[in-house]
């Protein structure tokens, strides 16, 4: 497409002059005008490509002053001509920033360079300031703090972060040496730290930050950050100066620390319940032990990472077949399981272990890791069992049903017996259960044990009702319950059955 012109001139015979040199010389010309005024509006309506201006018009406004008003308002190159090239008008219309000038009387040869010479400068000037305002919104935007010097550490620009973290703006720091604005401390001494712009200016390396820092402002406050020092390269290689960047790292601290709280809390957790953590790499044939982990195997050592057969030969051999064969005949589609063995410690004492574990496995489906938990339950069983021999009032009916089963009292909700399904089902030892009601345990709420309450007054049992079980280590589960009155010793009790469902994972 044809560039359009527009010919601002007052003298009609080069007006006319002008015009025909245009469009020999290939343009397309969208008006002649005598007036800057006119000018000025004719821009607006017909967007030309270029502007040549005279100088020197008649009417209300000169040349200077017409070229003021259109960029003003729109990004067109302005060419002027004059026949005048005194210094005074030239230093006098250097103000509205032309694109080049073209001296009467005209050479068409000229005129034509000027012209590409305009047009390909403010293309190129267009395209370097999208650059720059592209390059500008993206440092202002991110949250990382970053600020440049020139090669006397003389800061020549700042972005918001860096206001926002120091304190300073980008007015105040402008032309200030970076050690005026920027002070740095190491978190673990605090003492300042000293900063290598000198050496990235001198070898033209990217330097990073060793070890947590911590920015203080002019305003005494502090932020944690990792900071980046990195060259600007100019023409040729020269470096012309540096970049420094800084990020808040305080979430990152936040969260770190959060993780070493939790980590703790969950040690201590599972120390004070007798667990500990494992993870078995079949493939090695080795497993890692957590320190609850060596205290229920009673392994005395500051490793923790030990071959599978130690382990192994702890096992009981009946159990141990079986556990094995748990594991080799598991189907594909497993991907946890639970594991109730015994073990013989160094020291000769037997122990009850309850272990749960999922499954890792390849691309065939083998396993080839597994990470659990393992829980010394030889306290729990020990008290079972001797329970069961010492309390022959219940049936074996009632103590080997399949489905959870508990005796309580109608009055008052106390759990007088549980069998062990319902201690497998919630979580709770015989023990912990009897003299409780389940709402002290946490089973069941108040809505729904009134509401069980209020089926079974009114009907005298409950077929099948629909509730939510919580468990003692916080799961909740999702069944069925089913309750009959019955008589013990003159007194009305409640014979409950549970049911579980697939169990809703509490988050």
């Amino acid at each position: 497409m044809k560039e359009k012109v527009l010919v601002v001139e007052d003298e009609a015979i080069v007006q006319l002059d002008i015009k025909n040199r245009l469009i020999n010389l290939g343009y397309d010309i969208v008006g002649t005008i005598a007036y800057g005024e006119e000018a000025v509006k004719k821009v607006s309506t017909d967007s030309p490509d270029i502007v040549l201006m005279d100088i020197g018009l008649k009417g209300k406004i000169d040349g200077i002053e017409a070229a003021k008003q259109i960029k003003a308002i729109h990004n067109i190159p302005i060419i002027y001509m004059t026949a005048n090239s005194d210094y005074t008008t030239l230093q006098k219309s250097k103000i509205t920033g032309p694109f080049g000038y073209i001296l009467k009387p005209f050479d068409e040869r000229e005129m034509r360079t000027t012209i590409e010479m305009a047009l390909y400068k403010h293309k190129m000037d267009a395209e370097l300031n999208e650059a720059r305002h592209l390059l500008e919104t993206t440092l202002n935007s991110i949250s990382d703090a970053v600020v440049s010097t020139n090669s006397d550490l003389l800061i020549t620009y700042i972005n918001p972060a860096v206001e926002t973290m120091t304190g300073w703006t980008a007015a105040e720091a402008a032309g200030k040496n970076i050690h005026e604005v920027i002070h740095v401390l190491d978190s673990e001494t605090g003492r300042e730290v000293e900063c290598p712009a000198a050496e990235v200016l001198e070898t033209g390396t990217t330097c990073t930050s060793k070890g947590m820092m911590t920015l203080v402002g002019r305003n005494g406050n502090r932020c944690p950050v990792d900071c980046t020092l990195s060259p600007i390269f100019g023409e040729h290689g020269k470096i012309d100066g540096v970049v420094f960047v800084f990020r808040d790292v305080s979430e990152k601290l936040e969260a770190i620390e959060a993780y070493k709280v939790s980590e703790m809390r969950l040690a201590r957790a599972l120390s004070l319940a007798h667990m500990g953590n494992w993870d078995w790499d079949i493939v090695k044939g080795t497993i890692w032990l957590s320190d609850e982990s060596k205290n229920i195997f009673g392994i005395e050592s500051d490793n923790s990472v030990f071959s599978f057969d130690l382990i192994k030969s702890m096992i009981l051999p009946e159990d141990q077949a079986l556990l094995m064969e748990k594991i080799n005949l598991a189907p594909p589609e497993l991907l946890s399981t639970t594991f109730d063995f015994r073990i013989r410690r160094p020291d000769g004492e037997l122990r009850y272990l309850r272990d749960e574990a999922e499954f890792i496995r390849d691309a065939s489906g083998a396993i080839i890791r597994m990470l659990g938990t393992t829980q010394d339950v030889t306290s729990r069983v020990l008290v079972e069992q001797a329970l069961r021999e010492s309390e022959e009032k219940f049936s074996l009916a009632f103590q080997y049903n399949p489905l959870p089963m508990s005796i309580s009292t109608l009055e008052d909700g106390m759990i007088i017996d549980v069998n062990r399904r319902f201690t497998d089902l919630f979580g709770f030892s015989r023990e912990e259960t009897i003299g409780k009601t389940s709402l002290e345990l946490g089973i069941i709420t108040p809505e729904d044990r009134s509401r069980l309450i209020e089926q079974v007054i009114k009907t005298g049992r409950i077929i099948t009702s629909a509730i939510h079980f919580r468990a003692k280590d916080g799961s909740t589960r999702s069944g069925t319950t089913s309750y009959d009155v019955i008589t013990i010793n003159g007194r009305k009790h409640l014979l409950g059955v549970f049911t579980e469902s697939q169990p809703v994972k509490v988050h």
